[in-house]
């Protein structure tokens, strides 16, 4: 076993609950947890931590809350102003489309009133 598995009660809570044919997901979660302990990453590894990073939002939160709790009330704070900002652009999506449907029907109300005066 690796020695990454010993040092967070998360990841030994996960083998405990987690398959063996399921073990790709504890390599992982140990990946995820050498990687956010080394200061420097290469280019090669900062990609890779950021896709486990992706994969595993949970995961990853609950690992640095273990590891480093400053960090995690960081991160929570960033995840919620994103969540925030993405909010905010579908009520901007949401305006525009009803913009574009104002639009429209201004458009067809004109059509109505040509082909009524045309008659």
């Amino acid at each position: 076993m690796n020695k990454e598995i010993f040092q967070s009660l998360f990841i030994l809570n996960k083998v405990k609950t987690t398959s063996w044919e399921n073990r790709l997901y504890i390599n992982h979660l140990t990946l995820l947890l050498r990687l956010m302990k080394k200061s420097r990453l290469s280019p090669a590894e900062g990609q890779h931590f950021f896709l486990l990073r992706k994969k595993y939002e949970t995961e990853y939160l609950e690992l640095l809350k273990e590891m480093d709790p400053g960090k995690y009330r960081i991160a929570l704070e960033e995840r919620e102003l994103l969540l925030l900002q993405a909010q905010k652009d579908v009520e901007t999506d949401a305006q525009k489309i009803a913009r574009q449907i104002n639009i429209e029907l201004a458009e067809y109300n004109q059509w109505i009133a040509i082909q009524q005066t045309a008659n």
